[in-house]
């Protein structure tokens, strides 16, 4: 239903799984992925608050911390978000040069806000 753009729909299917079957983690993350195409971002953070307690290294996973991620920054947590990209990047073996995948984050590099400086201080390489 959610690739049918029925997210309201999904919702209720997924939350419905989620009553009966708590324990099943990928239940709440298509139901913070129903949510953030609500735009109801924190809504969604609590949903994939609760897939994480029951599967901590999803959290790191590349595709679900892409979307955790963006919905910390549509809820205006770039702090947040920044920490959490930090940690899948932290558990991932980097791409070889050239590779598909370091070709493909380059245009990421600038969705995130910067962090500012304090006046006079260095920019670490």
């Amino acid at each position: 239903m959610m690739r049918n753009r029925q997210p309201a729909k999904a919702l209720e299917e997924f939350q419905a799984v989620t009553r009966v079957m708590p324990y099943r983690a990928d239940a709440f993350i298509n139901t913070a992925t129903s949510l953030n195409q609500m735009r109801r971002n924190r809504e969604a953070l609590d949903a994939y608050t609760k897939a994480f307690a029951l599967e901590p290294t999803w959290e790191v996973s590349a595709n679900l911390n892409h979307e955790y991620g963006f919905v910390l920054v549509a809820a205006g947590e770039a702090a947040k978000a920044r920490e959490v990209f930090g940690k899948a990047v932290a558990t991932q073996e980097p791409p070889r040069q050239g590779a598909p995948l370091a070709r493909a984050a380059r245009p990421l590099r600038g969705a995130l806000p910067r962090r500012r400086r304090a006046p006079g201080a260095r920019q670490s390489s």
